[in-house]
């Protein structure tokens, strides 16, 4: 059987590369599609997005191959369209892909990473399934080894004797690629499902499970896109390492409770307990932008300008407060703080009678406790408080009426006002 062709009708041939690249595209999209139900999408986006970007990816990784065999296909310009004989490289098909998605999301303004997301889950498997073409295909292979090497990975006879290249047993390169992707595919499906999983982290996982396990893999290829010296899927995919990595640590900012990617699924919620760590919300300021979503992040309150507001001092406790405090302790110096610990209560001490041990005078409970070494004329039943603070003396002999206006007191006695 001819390895290449699949189905020979004489005037029109199926290969097996295109059957591979078309079970691969079938499931990658269903697996997509699959994820957009869940997450709650809307679909006609993805419609068209996805077979947008289909038809443009595969023109990129098309171009992406010819460019670097720039030689062969300048003279042979028809081929570039044989694209069932092979040459498709994927990170051509990313590029291009990539970029016509963000163009895309940009103009139907979507998220591009939580888009980006829902799709890396059904473009891994894709990978895994497509790298079966290049068994077919004679691509993607390895070293030179033994019959015997292949059969010590315990591979079935039909990919051994498949691995047989121009003459000598190759490394099958493809199928470890295969199987890291299938891994990968795995992951990202129990990742998929986290509570706390935000938009960018999926992304950011696949460009550095996919890379890394690319530069390791490519290492051992034969056949590899060179660009000079360098190994071009190996350069690619330090770069996409580096842009994972750094996406993961940026999206990382923030409240956990931010930019979750399962926001929209009824089966995952986010306790009362989760919920509590997030700031709270007066009702009052329900109509304030900044708390749009029910929660704000400290980052919405330091860049909005807050409006001062002027505390009144119209009230007699608040004049009275504003007058500086002679501390005798200070040696006669001036206590600046306009706000003491005890707040002065205007009203006055009330005695039905003369003062005496069986008649004493009811006290202010404002006057108690206002000082050290506070002493009250126990003669004077109209007495005001209007000394306090810290080491008041009272006139004893002093039976007049205090005024209790601190612009009236005795300024030449600053035991007599503070």
């Amino acid at each position: 059987m001819n390895r290449g062709v699949a189905l020979d009708l004489g005037f029109f041939q199926i290969y097996w590369y295109s059957i591979m690249l078309c079970i691969a595209m079938l499931v990658g999209v269903t697996v997509i599609f699959g994820e957009v139900r869940r997450t709650g999408r809307n679909e006609d986006f993805f419609t068209n997005l996805i077979f947008n970007t289909l038809i443009v990816g595969i023109i990129g990784a098309r171009l992406y191959f010819c460019l670097f065999h720039f030689d062969y296909y300048s003279k042979n310009l028809l081929e570039i369209l044989e694209v069932w004989n092979g040459g498709l490289a994927i990170h051509g098909g990313l590029l291009f892909g990539g970029l016509y998605a963000f163009l895309y999301c940009r103009m139907h303004k979507e998220e591009l990473l939580g888009t980006l997301d829902v799709c890396v889950n059904g473009l891994i498997i894709a990978q895994a399934i497509g790298r079966w073409g290049n068994f077919f295909n004679h691509e993607a292979y390895g070293m030179a080894v033994s019959r015997s090497t292949l059969k010590g990975m315990f591979l079935p006879d039909f990919i051994v004797d498949g691995m047989y290249i121009n003459g000598l047993y190759r490394m099958p390169t493809f199928l470890l690629e295969s199987i890291w992707n299938l891994i990968g595919y795995g992951i990202i499906s129990v990742l998929r499902r986290g509570k706390y999983l935000k938009t960018g982290y999926l992304l950011s996982f696949y460009m550095v499970w996919y890379s890394a396990g690319r530069l390791v893999i490519e290492g051992m290829r034969t056949d590899s896109l060179m660009l000079g010296p360098i190994r071009m899927a190996q350069l690619v995919s330090v770069v996409l390492i580096i842009f994972g990595i750094m996406l993961f640590m940026k999206r990382r900012i923030g409240s956990r409770l931010d930019n979750l990617y399962n926001s929209n699924v009824p089966d995952i919620k986010v306790t009362k307990k989760d919920a509590s760590s997030a700031p709270v919300v007066p009702p009052k300021r329900q109509s304030d932008p900044r708390f749009a979503n029910g929660n704000a992040s400290a980052s919405s309150f330091m860049s909005a300008p807050v409006k001062a507001t002027k505390r009144p001092t119209n009230s007699l406790s608040d004049q009275l407060n504003s007058v500086p405090i002679v501390d005798s302790n200070n040696q006669g110096g001036v206590n600046n703080n306009p706000r003491p610990t005890t707040q002065f209560n205007p009203l006055p001490t009330i005695n039905s009678g003369t003062a005496s041990p069986s008649n004493p005078p009811v006290v202010n409970p404002a006057m108690v406790g206002l000082g050290n070494n506070n002493q009250m004329n126990s003669n004077n039943v109209n007495q005001v408080p209007m000394n306090y603070g810290v080491n008041q003396n009272m006139n004893q002999n002093n039976n007049q009426n205090v005024n209790p206006n601190p612009n009236q007191m005795n300024n030449q006695n600053p035991n007599n006002y503070q």
